[in-house]
């Protein structure tokens, strides 16, 4: 019984560790640290910029006013049912050309 117990409780904190370690991934909320901005497990340095295609957004780290400016795309005019989405082919801006789901 006691190797039961022992057991269960190294595979308890086993699966409780590697959570931790997951969530230490995944960042959710802007965290600025020594000078770069690190958001949804992606870094940018202070004062520079990355841009992405899916999501089709540029991001910016402003250390002066401790924030991350995120510029995305402009939607396309909805056409009734139709739900624009981008091809995720190009980075932005250039993945900013939507296309039509119908």
């Amino acid at each position: 019984m006691l190797k039961f117990i022992l057991a269960f409780m190294l595979i308890t904190h086993v699966v409780f560790c590697e959570e931790d370690d997951e969530e230490k991934k995944r960042v959710d909320s802007l965290r600025i640290i020594n000078g770069t901005c690190h958001y949804r497990g992606e870094e940018v340095e202070g004062g520079d910029y990355e841009v992405f295609r899916d999501p089709c957004e540029k991001w910016e780290c402003n250390l002066k006013e401790m924030k991350l400016i995120i510029t995305g795309c402009k939607l396309p005019d909805q056409y009734g049912s139709c739900i624009p989405y981008s091809t995720g082919r190009s980075w932005w801006p250039h993945c900013c050309n939507y296309r039509h789901a119908c």
